[in-house]
Formats: structure tokens, C-alpha cells, sequence
């Protein structure tokens, strides 16, 4: 009897120890995700390598670009009424200018327009016409203080290229010389610059000769908003008179002003607007037969409107 109990006692005894071992076994298993969370960091890897070097490529062009200074272009419509005399009319004209800020001292300026119109007494042809491209270098000569206090003075050299052919230009080449100052106060800038034009001898006959030009002006901007800027400018033009056939035979001067807002439509480009208000008129009716149309308020007031990119 007793050798039955202890038989039975070792049977019960070794099925619950092998049952206690599988139960171990299969718990170890289950509980070891070791393989599925090597296999999902491999990927994450392999992902983030193409982010990381697009966005190292990144900078290595911007700062290649950077390196060399700053660009802006400009476009716009112009409306001319022109008032000299018997001679009336609206002239149309398309404005392009560039502007680039170099890293190195100097800033480059380029500027050309078309020009039309259907008035007889101005045009002989009614299409579309060169107007005279200019070409300026600027110096930067002097720079003091920083931030909202800094200051500028800069030394400009350049020329405008005559054009035959074109009742809306001139066909004699001149030189430009200048000097223009910056201050700025806060979120405004002043600024006040001369320039001296050494008119050349043009090549057209039926075209009058004059002497050579003088421009003083002055310009104040104020930013009201990040988005929203304002300028306005003032000047005067003294045109000397000249010898020879069909020249300018005594000085003259005419004044304007010009003030424009530029909008802000994205990071980039900007919204202007704008008119041109003749101060002083022309006392010698025989400068329209000079052809000064690239000179501000010269024949009368206009608007004008554009687009601006700066990059």
C-alpha cells in the first residue's frame, strides 16, 4: 500500500514538473521580440540618409550665392502726357532696370525702356521704339555706423548710350558722373546725391545740341510695415546751353517729384506704384527736339506701375 502511495506520488510529481518547464520555455518565447525591432530600425536609417544630404546640399548653394552680393530687377509701365508747347500728347513706355550689390565694394546698375506713341507732333512712326540703355558703376566709398544708425557715401561713374533711328532717343552717347549719401534714421533713410552728365555731340542733325547737365536731388524712404514701404524724391535739372547750328542757345532747369509705394506680395517680390509731378516747366520749348525722355518730369507728369524681384 504504502509502495502504491509513493508510486503515484512520483508520477503526479513528475508531470508537474515537466508541465512547469514547457510553461517556462514557451513564456521565454513569446516575451523576446529581439528579431521584428532589429529588422524596423534598418529602414529608419536608410531614410533619414537622402534627407540629410539634400539639406547639407542645401546651404553650400546658398552661401556659394550669397558670396557674390545681391540682385534686383524691376519692370513697369510708364504714361507720359507730354505738354511743351503745340507739342501734346501721351507717350507709353516700358521700364527695365537692374540692380547688383556685390560683396566686394561696388554695385552695378542697368536700365533701358521702349517707348510709343500716336501723336504726330512727337512720333513719326506709331510703333513701339528704343529708348537710350544706361550703364552706372557705383563705389562704395564710405560706410559708417551700423544697424538703424548706418551711413553710406558713394562715388558713381557711367554712361548713356546713344540710339539712331528712335524719335524717343537721343542719338549722342554722354557720360555720368555722381556722388550720393545715405543716412538712416531709425526705419526711414535720407539720402542726397549730384550728378553730372557730359553730354556728347549727336549724330542726328534734325536733333538739338545742348550743353551738359546737372541733376541735384534728395530722397526720403520710411518703412511703415514690413510689407508696406513709402519714398518720395525731389530734384532739379540745369541744362546748359551750347554752340553751333541747332543748339540750345541759353540755360535752362525744370524740376519734379516722384513719390511711390512698394507692396510687399511675397519674401521676393514687391508692388510699385507710383507718378512723377513736373514741378517747374521748361521755359525753351526746344528741348523736346533733344529727346530727354529718360529724365524724370523733363516734358510733363506720368504714373507708372511694376514689379520688383530681389533675390
Amino acid at each position: 500500500m504504502k509502495n502504491k502511495t509513493f508510486y503515484s506520488s512520483l508520477i503526479i510529481s513528475t508531470f508537474l514538473l515537466t508541465g512547469s518547464a514547457f510553461a517556462l520555455v514557451d513564456y521565454s518565447e513569446s516575451s523576446a521580440p529581439a528579431a521584428p525591432t532589429k529588422r524596423k530600425a534598418r529602414p529608419i536609417k536608410i531614410n533619414k540618409s537622402p534627407s540629410n544630404s539634400l539639406r547639407s546640399s542645401a546651404p553650400q548653394r546658398s552661401s556659394a550665392g550669397s558670396s557674390f552680393g545681391e540682385f534686383s530687377f524691376g519692370t513697369g509701365y510708364q504714361s507720359n502726357n507730354i505738354e511743351v508747347g503745340d507739342r501734346t500728347g501721351k507717350v507709353d513706355s516700358w521700364h527695365f532696370d537692374g540692380h547688383f550689390q556685390t560683396n566686394y565694394g561696388f554695385y552695378l546698375n542697368a536700365s533701358h525702356y521702349m517707348a510709343s506713341s500716336e501723336s504726330e507732333t512727337l512720333a513719326v512712326n506709331s510703333g513701339s521704339q528704343q529708348g537710350n540703355p544706361k550703364a552706372l558703376i557705383g563705389f562704395n566709398w564710405l560706410r559708417f555706423g551700423s544697424g538703424a544708425d548706418a551711413g553710406t557715401i558713394d562715388i558713381i561713374a557711367g554712361a548713356s548710350f546713344g540710339q539712331t533711328g528712335s524719335d524717343f532717343a537721343s542719338s549722342r552717347t554722354d557720360k555720368i558722373f555722381g556722388i550720393e549719401t545715405t543716412k538712416k534714421i531709425a526705419s526711414m533713410v535720407l539720402g542726397f546725391g549730384y550728378e553730372y552728365r557730359i553730354t556728347g555731340t549727336p549724330s542726328n542733325t534734325e536733333e538739338l545740341t545742348i550743353g551738359n547737365i546737372q541733376k541735384i536731388y534728395a530722397i526720403l524712404g520710411w518703412m511703415a510695415t514690413p510689407d508696406i514701404r513709402f519714398s518720395f524724391e525731389g530734384g532739379t535739372y540745369k541744362i546748359g546751353e551750347a554752340a553751333g547750328n541747332n543748339s540750345l542757345e541759353e540755360k535752362t532747369s525744370f524740376g519734379y517729384v516722384a513719390p511711390k509705394v512698394h507692396l510687399g506680395i511675397s519674401p521676393f517680390v514687391s508692388l510699385d506704384l507710383g507718378a512723377i509731378f513736373r514741378s517747374k516747366r521748361l521755359k525753351n520749348e526746344d528741348l523736346v527736339d533733344a529727346r530727354l525722355y529718360d529724365l524724370k518730369g523733363a516734358y510733363g507728369s506720368s504714373i507708372l506701375a511694376g514689379l520688383s524681384l530681389s533675390m
